[in-house]
């Protein structure tokens, strides 16, 4: 470039419009290479996004807090994986209390985040609820269960749908707008659930995607912190523990329709407890939660029942859901 004495001001003011022109060109075309995940495709290459849980540790550890209270809307996906956490929670000694409180729709179809939005909407209750501890609502109806003082209110998309990002729009953030405007407590958190792959070991496994669109949400949707249950479900796949053949065809532990059955309700519960409740209670899963006898808990079905799991595998299956909260996105073999 020439010194600015020697040249006129015309001259320097098109030079530096011409460099100004040529950066833009450049950063307009970085800019329309990333694709920026609000969809099922577009642009030339994935936003990569590496985030961890971002729940903030003192909406756990207050002192002055006295009950942590948590409503989980979903169907048999959330159902399942919560029927051993009061065996954890009492494993855990604590004298602190503690809700939460579970809800959807039940059979056929599941409760997708759409039918979700409707309910809100129409305020209809759920065909389905269930509630560990103390402290939450007796409404069954999806809006007047908003409209409560909870700590945290989780959501999760329906199985069939998990792996297809679009069927998660406008839905999704609906729920989020409404339960942030109707839970009476301006601080409330909000979670995603990201479940495990019922085709895990089949021909086409969706576990990438639902990783994926786990990591999208906390960016589009307001997402504040995730529950890693299939992470959790991948680890103990990949780990040591002996899990029962629930249904032929499915991988361990899944029934016919994808659930988690046997001892990965243990696991699912583990990873529940990890995330909401271990700082909260002062007390880890894997070093203060440890069973020195059989476990057994009611499932969700009706009258049936986990029956005398040992304490070995309950502590092993503990320690796939520590390994997940503490590395969600990827999944940690060899653990035993």
């Amino acid at each position: 470039m020439q010194e600015l004495n020697t040249i006129s001001s015309s001259q320097y003011a098109i030079e530096q419009a011409t460099a100004i022109n040529q950066n833009f060109a450049a950063l307009k075309t970085a800019v329309e290479s990333i694709d920026g995940g609000g969809g099922g495709g577009g642009g030339s290459a994935e936003l990569i996004r590496t985030y961890r849980n971002r729940l903030p540790s003192q909406w756990r550890t207050d002192s002055a807090r006295t009950t942590l209270k948590v409503l989980l809307i979903g169907n048999s996906f959330s159902f399942y994986p919560v029927d051993a956490l009061p065996n954890i929670i009492t494993l855990s000694g604590t004298t602190k209390a503690y809700c939460l409180q579970v809800q959807g729709i039940t059979g056929g179809a599941g409760n997708t985040l759409q039918l979700g939005v409707n309910r809100v909407y129409n305020n209809t209750t759920g065909n389905w609820a269930k509630t560990f501890g103390t402290g939450g609502t007796s409404s069954n109806a999806y809006k007047s269960a908003l409209t409560h003082d909870w700590d945290a209110i989780i959501f999760h998309q329906r199985s069939d749908d998990a792996a297809d990002y679009d069927t998660y729009f406008p839905y999704l953030n609906a729920l989020v707008d409404a339960a942030r405007r109707y839970c009476t407590n301006p601080e409330v958190k909000i979670g995603w659930q990201m479940i495990w792959d019922k085709f895990h070991g089949q021909a086409q496994p969706q576990r990438d995607a639902i990783v994926l669109n786990s990591k999208r949400v906390m960016d589009d949707c307001g997402i504040d912190f995730i529950v890693p249950t299939g992470t959790a479900v991948e680890n103990a796949w990949a780990s040591s523990l002996s899990i029962p053949t629930v249904q032929i065809g499915m991988a361990p532990g899944l029934d016919s329709s994808g659930h988690v059955r046997n001892i990965l309700e243990w696991v699912g519960a583990a990873t529940f407890y990890q995330v909401l409740f271990s700082a909260f209670f002062g007390k880890d899963v894997v070093d203060d939660c440890v069973p020195t006898s059989a476990q057994s808990w009611s499932e969700y079905l009706p009258g049936s029942t986990v029956s005398n799991k040992s304490a070995a595998d309950c502590i092993l299956a503990s320690k796939c859901a520590k390994a997940a909260v503490e590395d969600m996105w990827n999944i940690t073999t060899g653990i035993s």
